[in-house]
């Protein structure tokens, strides 16, 4: 028998379960080691692994279950109560009045014991993958992937947008790093639930290892081409306007409620310094909702804009700056991106192309 504290195991088991599915792995197992009394909880996709050890006491041993099904299984049993033992019995566990299928299933850790780690505020570096890892998606030509470049300037990309964060101390990591988009959003999202701080990263052959709290967070490293970024980013504007980002994303999900569409259409007229328009167009190309934000002009000699773009890559753009004034810049004619700029950050949003 395993005893387990109800809040310790329940906070494990929802972040194991902000897991993305993984191509290697069952992601909806979780797998509970149990040896001289200490059981060691893991989950993993092949890409990310999370473990963590618990003072359990109970028989040596492995068994694997349904993630989801024990999470409901122990908030359950565990309602009022500070601890909560899992027993086995034959090829099922029982959780309180639940019983649970064991799965034949089995995975050795991939994330090394024992390696350098360097104690970090994590503030920042989650900070600046939650900028860009809305970009990294993978796509028929780029692949799921966030490049760390000097241990200090964050990128990510696919076909239609680019995101770039800049942290203002470098990490004590190597030149050029990859890791998996799937990867960092787990991170991000464990973040959210522990609140730690501070913690620890380092890095091995194949992983890079984070240690919040009681946790481990294994990363898998990407062996992927480097773009040329730089190379991709405007390097003028000819247009540029200031907005509350967060007026921007209301007027956006309005826009995407009321009409159900997927794109919006954005005018910028200089001629009209106060406001630029938001509107989607119905399928007989006429103007559906049409939604006036407030914005400020730079002292430049402005370009009228004239594009479309997909909502859900605007809001995914706005929503780590929500609270901010955000700069939307266009290149200008010939040039089918626009950027949101905010401090250190950058993302790029290419245009639709609409019939």
């Amino acid at each position: 028998m395993m005893k387990f504290n109800v809040r310790e195991l329940t906070e494990a088991l929802t972040i194991m379960s902000k897991m993305e599915r993984g191509a290697y792995y069952r992601s909806n197992l979780v797998f509970l080691r149990t040896q001289g009394g200490i059981t060691e909880v893991l989950g993993t996709n092949g890409l990310v692994e999370v473990f963590a050890e618990f003072h359990t006491g109970g028989d040596d041993g492995r068994i694997a279950v349904d993630r989801k099904t024990l999470l409901d299984a122990v908030k359950q049993t565990g309602k009022g109560n500070e601890f909560v033992n899992i027993c086995r019995e034959g090829s099922n566990i029982r959780v309180g009045g639940f019983k649970l299928r064991i799965e034949p299933i089995d995975v050795e850790r991939f994330t090394p014991k024992d390696i350098p780690m360097q104690k970090v505020s994590m503030g920042e570096f989650i900070t600046a993958l939650a900028h860009v890892v809305h970009a990294a998606r993978e796509s028929y030509s780029s692949k799921d992937v966030i490049h760390v470049i000097n241990g200090k300037t964050f990128y990510a990309c696919d076909n239609y947008r680019l995101a770039k964060y800049e942290v203002r101390e470098a990490y004590e990591l190597p030149g050029e790093l990859c890791i998996s988009g799937s990867a960092a959003r787990l991170l991000v999202e464990a973040t959210k639930v522990l609140k730690e701080t501070v913690g620890e990263i380092g890095v091995a052959n194949e992983m890079v290892v984070v240690r919040l709290g009681r946790y481990t967070i294994g990363l898998k490293k990407e062996d992927c081409f480097l773009p040329a970024y730089e190379s991709i980013l405007a390097k003028e504007h000819k247009t540029i306007v200031y907005v509350r980002a967060k007026e921007m994303i209301s007027a956006l999900k309005q826009i995407k409620r009321i009409d159900k569409v997927k794109f919006v259409h954005i005018d910028i007229n200089p001629s009209n310094t106060k406001t630029m328009k938001l509107f989607s167009r119905d399928i007989d190309g006429g103007i559906g909702s049409s939604i006036d934000i407030p914005v400020s002009f730079d002292n430049r000699e402005n370009e009228r804009v004239e594009k479309s773009f997909n909502i859900r890559y605007l809001l995914d753009a706005l929503s780590p700056v929500e609270k901010e004034v955000v700069a939307l810049c266009d290149p200008g004619e010939g040039n089918d991106w626009i950027d949101i700029v905010w401090n250190r950050y950058r993302a790029m949003i290419m245009a639709a192309v609409l019939m």
